[in-house]
């Protein structure tokens, strides 16, 4: 049971990730290094509050459609469903604001840290 808690206690990193992916237009490099980051504060983070699992809830997002595609609507729509792996997630099990929060704390010390010129 306490497994099934801790299993439960998901977040939407993928939203995180493109939310701020989105906002800045980052960089494939820069997009790849703050992915790297999320990955590296989701995990400390689990640690800390004794999380077994961290999940992608990539089951929240609507499905899309690119009408410049040559592929038919069906074809996108069914391999937007192959790929994800979340169907359902409790909004109280989402980590999110702890996760934002970390980074931020963690990117604020790092600027004060740094000496000025």
């Amino acid at each position: 049971r306490r497994a099934e808690a801790r299993a439960a206690q998901t977040r939407e990193l993928v939203a995180v990730f493109d939310r701020v992916t989105a906002d800045e237009l980052l960089p494939p490099a820069d997009r790849e290094a703050l992915y790297r980051e999320i990955r590296s504060e989701a995990q400390k983070l689990a640690q800390v509050e004794g999380y077994d699992y961290v999940l992608v809830n990539d089951g929240a997002a609507d499905m899309k459609r690119d009408p410049r595609s040559k592929e038919s609507y069906f074809e996108q729509v069914q391999q937007q469903i192959a790929r994800r792996r979340v169907l359902v997630a409790s909004a109280k099990d989402d980590i999110t604001d702890k996760l934002v929060l970390r980074m931020n704390n963690n990117r604020a010390a790092a600027t004060q840290a740094t000496p000025k010129p």
